[in-house]
């Protein structure tokens, strides 16, 4: 089961437009998954008349007229470690910034930006009856299953 990336883009999308946001830094592993969220959003955000841009590697400085996407918690992560070591303020602090992921939820030693996650009540649910079903029909073959997120601020 995995987030699904179109439904985390319009949610980013509307999370960027609701801080006023006109363009985005789109920072990705070039992991084919985390390529795609990012693409998804940057044609959602174009398609809204905001500009955005791909950053290679982590930005070394935020600028606050800036948004910044991160479909990656762990290269979020980063980023906030980066800046600590400068003793900076954390970035999440004084620029609109979301990662698309939610590991930031499962680890207590990440910093607390905001991520889109996959609903854990949703995901408990669907995962339930899979189970059930492959029970019955154990031959059944293996599913890809999208799940919409929510935003954790």
């Amino acid at each position: 089961m995995n987030l699904d990336a179109l439904d985390a883009a319009r949610q980013a999308v509307e999370y960027f437009r609701l801080k006023r946001v006109r363009h985005v830094v789109i920072t990705s592993s070039s992991r084919k998954l985390f390529m795609t969220r990012g693409r998804l959003f940057a044609a959602l955000w174009r398609s809204e008349g905001g500009s955005c841009v791909f950053s290679d590697g982590i930005p070394p400085e935020f600028d606050p007229a800036n948004g910044y996407l991160f479909t990656s918690d762990q290269v979020c992560q980063q980023a906030c470690e980066a800046a600590a070591e400068t003793g900076a303020k954390p970035p999440f602090e004084y620029v609109p910034m979301l990662s698309i992921d939610g590991k930031r939820l499962l680890r207590a030693d990440f910093f607390r930006f905001p991520t889109l996650a996959i609903d854990w009540r949703l995901l408990g649910q669907c995962l339930y009856r899979e189970l059930c079903a492959r029970m019955e029909n154990p031959a059944e073959p293996v599913k890809n299953i999208n799940l919409c997120g929510r935003l954790a601020v």
